[in-house]
Protein backbone atom coordinates (compact mmCIF):
# COMPACT_ATOMS: atom_id res chain seq x y z
CA UNK A 1 0.00 0.00 0.00
CA UNK A 2 1.20 3.21 -0.70
CA UNK A 3 2.06 5.84 1.75
CA UNK A 4 0.37 9.04 2.82
CA UNK A 5 3.49 10.90 1.96
CA UNK A 6 2.95 10.00 -1.69
CA UNK A 7 6.34 7.70 -1.96
CA UNK A 8 6.24 3.88 -2.92
CA UNK A 9 6.64 1.17 -0.65
CA UNK A 10 10.27 -0.62 -1.62
CA UNK A 11 7.83 -3.43 -3.21
CA UNK A 12 5.82 -1.61 -4.72
CA UNK A 13 9.33 0.23 -5.94
CA UNK A 14 10.34 -3.22 -7.01
CA UNK A 15 7.27 -4.26 -8.93
CA UNK A 16 7.49 -1.29 -11.15
CA UNK A 17 10.96 -2.00 -11.97
CA UNK A 18 10.35 -5.68 -12.71
CA UNK A 19 7.27 -4.69 -14.61
CA UNK A 20 9.44 -2.18 -17.01
CA UNK A 21 12.63 -4.22 -17.15
CA UNK A 22 11.71 -7.64 -16.44
CA UNK A 23 9.98 -9.88 -19.30
CA UNK A 24 7.89 -11.86 -16.22
CA UNK A 25 4.96 -12.52 -15.97
CA UNK A 26 2.51 -11.28 -13.49
CA UNK A 27 2.35 -14.53 -11.06
CA UNK A 28 5.96 -14.35 -11.67
CA UNK A 29 6.29 -10.74 -10.30
CA UNK A 30 3.93 -11.46 -7.55
CA UNK A 31 6.47 -14.50 -6.57
CA UNK A 32 9.26 -12.08 -6.90
CA UNK A 33 7.97 -9.61 -4.94
CA UNK A 34 6.43 -11.76 -2.25
CA UNK A 35 2.72 -10.68 -2.88
CA UNK A 36 -0.25 -11.93 -4.22
CA UNK A 37 -1.83 -11.20 -7.67
CA UNK A 38 -4.56 -9.33 -5.98
CA UNK A 39 -2.21 -7.14 -4.67
CA UNK A 40 -0.35 -6.61 -7.70
CA UNK A 41 -3.80 -6.08 -9.34
CA UNK A 42 -4.89 -2.92 -6.53
CA UNK A 43 -1.34 -1.40 -7.62
CA UNK A 44 -1.53 -1.23 -10.84
CA UNK A 45 -4.90 0.16 -10.53
CA UNK A 46 -3.94 3.02 -7.87
CA UNK A 47 -3.08 6.13 -9.71
CA UNK A 48 0.08 6.99 -7.92
CA UNK A 49 1.35 3.50 -8.77
CA UNK A 50 0.48 3.68 -12.23
CA UNK A 51 2.06 7.26 -12.53
CA UNK A 52 5.45 6.06 -11.05
CA UNK A 53 5.20 3.07 -13.67
CA UNK A 54 4.75 5.77 -16.39
CA UNK A 55 7.49 8.08 -15.15
CA UNK A 56 9.72 5.02 -15.07
CA UNK A 57 9.13 3.64 -18.01
CA UNK A 58 9.89 7.00 -19.71
CA UNK A 59 13.10 7.09 -18.23
CA UNK A 60 14.17 3.65 -18.88
CA UNK A 61 13.02 5.01 -22.63
CA UNK A 62 15.25 7.87 -22.66
CA UNK A 63 18.49 6.38 -21.25
CA UNK A 64 18.10 4.00 -23.88
CA UNK A 65 17.17 6.42 -26.75
CA UNK A 66 20.50 7.94 -25.33
CA UNK A 67 22.74 4.67 -25.40
CA UNK A 68 21.39 4.27 -28.84
CA UNK A 69 22.66 7.55 -29.97
CA UNK A 70 25.93 7.06 -28.61
CA UNK A 71 26.19 3.45 -30.19
CA UNK A 72 25.46 4.97 -33.52
CA UNK A 73 28.19 8.04 -33.00
CA UNK A 74 30.54 5.44 -32.25
CA UNK A 75 29.70 3.43 -35.25
CA UNK A 76 30.06 5.98 -37.47
CA UNK A 77 33.47 7.12 -35.97
CA UNK A 78 34.80 3.80 -36.38
CA UNK A 79 33.40 3.87 -39.85
CA UNK A 80 35.08 7.18 -40.78
CA UNK A 81 38.31 5.99 -39.07
CA UNK A 82 37.72 3.01 -41.91
CA UNK A 83 36.82 0.09 -39.69
CA UNK A 84 36.49 -2.28 -42.06
CA UNK A 85 34.48 -4.73 -40.11
CA UNK A 86 32.18 -2.10 -38.55
CA UNK A 87 32.13 -0.70 -42.08
CA UNK A 88 30.82 -4.49 -42.85
CA UNK A 89 28.15 -4.70 -40.12
CA UNK A 90 26.01 -1.45 -40.66
CA UNK A 91 26.03 -2.31 -44.17
CA UNK A 92 24.54 -5.70 -43.10
CA UNK A 93 22.22 -4.01 -41.13
CA UNK A 94 21.11 -1.77 -43.42
CA UNK A 95 19.79 -5.14 -45.75
CA UNK A 96 22.83 -4.92 -47.83
CA UNK A 97 25.61 -7.83 -48.31
CA UNK A 98 29.23 -5.85 -48.60
CA UNK A 99 30.85 -9.72 -48.69
CA UNK A 100 29.19 -10.57 -52.04
CA UNK A 101 31.57 -9.57 -54.87
CA UNK A 102 30.58 -8.52 -58.52
CA UNK A 103 33.48 -8.67 -60.99
CA UNK A 104 33.23 -7.04 -64.38
CA UNK A 105 35.75 -6.67 -66.87
CA UNK A 106 35.24 -3.30 -68.59
CA UNK A 107 37.74 -3.92 -71.61
CA UNK A 108 35.73 -6.96 -72.83
CA UNK A 109 34.64 -6.83 -76.16
CA UNK A 110 31.01 -6.95 -77.10
CA UNK A 111 30.05 -8.54 -80.26
CA UNK A 112 26.58 -7.94 -81.32
CA UNK A 113 25.52 -9.75 -84.71
CA UNK A 114 22.70 -8.43 -86.70
CA UNK A 115 22.01 -9.34 -90.46
CA UNK A 116 22.64 -12.87 -92.14
CA UNK A 117 21.64 -15.27 -89.65
CA UNK A 118 18.70 -13.15 -88.31
CA UNK A 119 17.46 -12.66 -91.67
CA UNK A 120 17.50 -16.41 -92.61
CA UNK A 121 15.48 -17.37 -89.22
CA UNK A 122 12.84 -15.14 -90.62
Amino acid sequence: MARNNGNLTAKQKQAVNLLVNANMTYTQICEEVGINMKTLWRWRHEPEFAQFQAEYQRLRDEQWLATVEIARRSAMKLCADGNQKMVEFVLKNDGLNPTQKVEADINTDIVINIGEDDAKDA
